[in-house]
């Protein structure tokens, strides 16, 4: 009995001491089976269970170290995740499941680092996300879909960093817009297009704010123009009608005066706002 009891002990120990523990239990969990709290036997398949008596876990031990298909379950029952362990440590593929039985994310690994194709999954079981892990780091093309497939965006990585281009793209397959990010803050140029491919806008980000001169199109013509300092409109702006234009003076984002113009260039209407 004491060799037993000494056997269990230095399994314990060897499970929780291990510096690659992510796991699949707590060590207060691992605790009741040396405690006997849990109805085991002594084999190299273990079981937990919830309070209402579901199954919460279980996985294999080979002396002492996870080895094979590791699962862990819901409360209400469902199975929630899968891992895969060799000698103690994450091995192959992993993935993690809604309630509905439906896959939420998927995950390769190699030696206890995530390596290879990651990919997320809606509810309703259409790929939302994909892309590569290389060393526990995110590495080249994430893709994120629409329901109906096509691309809907991209961002590029490099050991974890995300490059500073991206592309957003409307669900026929078209650009939607691109642009420069700082720390998932827009900055520098971005440009807008509408579903047909023409050009929305155009302009300058600073900070996450709309900063420098900025050009909107409709049909591919110029309509309206000016700009921002820092998302305040400065200056004035111009807007371009088929029959007519009109010009705004700002300040600190403030309408100081505005006046109209005919299609042949002369004032129909001027207005100062009040000071």
């Amino acid at each position: 009995m004491k060799l037993i009891v000494r056997l269990i002990f230095s399994l314990f120990i060897a499970v929780v001491s291990s510096p690659s523990w992510s796991g699949v239990l707590t060590l207060d969990e691992w605790r009741q089976i040396i405690l006997g709290e849990i109805n085991t036997e002594l084999s190299d398949n273990y079981k937990l269970f919830y309070s209402n008596g579901n199954l919460r876990a279980e996985g294999n031990l080979i002396h002492g170290l996870r080895s094979g298909l590791w699962k862990t379950y819901y409360e209400t029952g469902e199975l929630e995740t899968v891992y895969r362990f060799e000698g103690n440590v994450r091995h192959g593929r992993m993935e993690n499941y809604y309630k509905n039985g439906k896959i939420q994310f998927l995950q390769y690994y190699n030696n206890d680092q995530a390596n290879g194709v990651a990919e997320w999954y809606s509810e309703t079981g259409f790929l939302i996300q994909q892309g590569y892990y290389q060393r526990d780091f995110k590495e080249g093309l994430f893709k994120r879909f629409h329901e109906n497939g096509n691309v809907s965006s991209t961002a590029s990585y490099k050991l974890g960093i995300q490059e500073p281009f991206i592309e957003s793209f409307y669900e026929n397959g078209t650009l939607e817009s691109s642009g420069y990010v700082d720390h998932d803050k827009q900055t520098s140029v971005w440009e807008w297009f509408y579903d047909d491919g023409t050009l929305k806008g155009r302009g300058s980000y600073k900070d996450n704010k709309k900063h420098g001169f900025w050009e909107f199109f409709e049909k591919g013509k110029l309509y309206y123009q000016g700009r921002y300092i820092l998302g305040i409109k400065e200056g004035v702006w111009e807007n371009y009608g088929e029959n007519d234009s009109s010009k705004t003076l700002y300040r600190n984002g403030e309408r100081v005066f505005s006046e109209a113009f005919n299609k042949n260039g002369f004032i129909v209407n001027m207005k100062l706002s009040k000071p």
